[in-house]
């Protein structure tokens, strides 16, 4: 198995939240190139399981937009991050969560709970 250039982190803020809060709930990724080269992380390409099952909205906010040079050419050892207010899309109903962010053979974790 070959180690992933890439450092991933899931970023989800905030942990804990009530139903009425979802609208200020932000995810997102923060990426860094842990290899000696400019690389093309293809951030565009990072999966998002909630529960095992993909979110569709992550692959629309992630997939749209402008974004800068970076994500497609991020030098060695530097890192770009991004989140989006998707709480409503991802969370239907009080409960536990399980986020999983997939990228390039690098993975993410974090749990979340949405209360009533």
């Amino acid at each position: 198995m070959t180690m992933s250039p890439l450092d991933l982190k899931l970023l989800a803020d905030p942990a804990t939240l009530a139903m009425a809060d979802r609208p200020r709930f932000q995810v997102g990724f923060a990426i860094t190139n842990r290899s000696a080269s400019t690389i093309d992380p293809k951030a565009w390409d990072a999966v998002l399981l909630v529960n095992g099952q993909r979110a569709p909205a992550w692959d629309l906010a992630v997939q749209n937009g402008a974004h800068d040079d970076t994500w497609t050419h991020l030098p060695p050892n530097q890192t770009i991050s991004m989140s989006w207010p998707l709480g409503e899309a991802l969370f239907e109903a009080p409960g536990d969560y399980h986020l999983v962010l997939q990228l390039a053979g690098a993975e993410s974790k974090v749990d979340v709970r949405v209360t009533p």
